[in-house]
């Protein structure tokens, strides 16, 4: 009875030690420095949170308009084109002095590489005039999305602004207010494809790639999507044209044929539109020196996308994390 039970024993420490041989721990498919970056321009939008949120509106200030760069360029803030820095600093002291006793709240955030997207809500109190509405102690909810594109010392690029004028017109004007804040949003709002458009597109993209049924079309549905011109970056060390980024998505679809992908509530503004997203499938063939066979597979990541007027996408940047063995939680 005991030597079977120690040959039992013996057995089963020999069958753990084969599959943990097999089983080698993925890496994130994101390079190490794009996974950094991430992180940094994630870090930098909560910064941007922590002060507007201050108490000392002064100090807050001061601190916050160092965070853009000099030659920034912003737009959605007023109807002739990108704002400057000095437009950007008129703009946020309206912010910080004129709607007070807010807390912003971050509602969604998107972070790959140098790139951010963030949704966010405040409820304020305007006392004195924002953007020509004068009113005293009135709340008043704002809302918003913003795309980001941030450089190595934290401070923002460039930025593009998709304001809810509408909303927040109509709280404080009525009717009329909406019917203001909708024509301030076309005087703001960039060329390119509407907020309908792009989210219609996304889920193209989505329905183009979710054919582990029919690899042919899902290959050629998903490149008819991206313009002649794609960029693909946060695949590699570098960014990969059309032809590079399609390889790299067809050595991904060979590991996990069965692969489906899901977003989450995109954000949207002018040309860009971002989202969380998941992809679940089977691991079959060895990916990124790792193979864990016929086991459920979960990846998860965000994506922020460039659309063109012609309804392609022109640019993207991918933060993939690692295939982990089990389903998505």
């Amino acid at each position: 009875m005991l030597s079977q039970f120690l040959n039992r024993i013996t057995l089963a420490s020999l069958c753990l030690t084969t599959t943990l041989t097999n089983m080698v721990i993925a890496q994130p498919i994101s390079p190490p420095d794009w996974q950094a970056t991430s992180l940094h321009t994630r870090q930098t939008l909560a910064r941007m949170d922590e002060l507007i949120n201050q108490a000392d509106k002064k100090n807050a200030y001061q601190h916050y308009m160092a965070m853009f760069h000099p030659d920034v360029q912003a737009w959605g803030l007023h109807a002739n084109g990108a704002a400057d820095i000095s437009d950007i600093r008129e703009h946020y002291k309206a912010v910080f002095f004129e709607l007070g006793g807010g807390v912003l709240v971050s509602d969604k955030v998107v972070a790959t590489g140098p790139m951010a997207a963030q949704r966010y809500h405040s409820l304020m109190s305007l006392s004195g005039t924002f953007d020509g509405v004068t009113a005293s102690s009135k709340p008043v909810v704002i809302r918003g999305q913003t795309v980001f594109r941030i450089d190595r010392e934290g401070r923002i690029l460039e930025r593009w602004s998709n304001h809810d004028h509408a909303y927040r017109m109509g709280q404080l004007l009525g009717e009329r207010g909406t019917l203001d804040g909708r024509e301030i949003t076309r005087a703001m709002n960039g060329p390119g494809l509407s907020e309908p458009e792009a989210l219609t597109l996304l889920s193209a993209l989505i329905a183009a790639l979710n054919q582990p049924e029919s690899p042919v079309e899902r290959q050629s549905d998903t490149a008819n999507l991206l313009s002649s011109d794609f960029r693909l970056h946060g695949g590699s060390n570098r960014a990969l044209k059309k032809a590079r980024a399609m390889q790299s998505l067809e050595n991904f679809w060979q590991a996990f044929p069965d692969v489906m992908v899901d977003v989450g509530t995109p954000i949207t503004a002018w040309a860009y539109i971002a989202a969380n997203w998941q992809a679940t499938g089977s691991w079959r063939q060895e990916f990124m020196g790792a193979l864990v066979d016929h086991a459920p597979v979960c990846i998860q990541g965000d994506m922020i996308l460039r659309l063109s007027d012609q309804g392609q996408i022109d640019e993207a940047w991918l933060d993939a994390g690692a295939p982990t063995p089990g389903h998505c939680k």
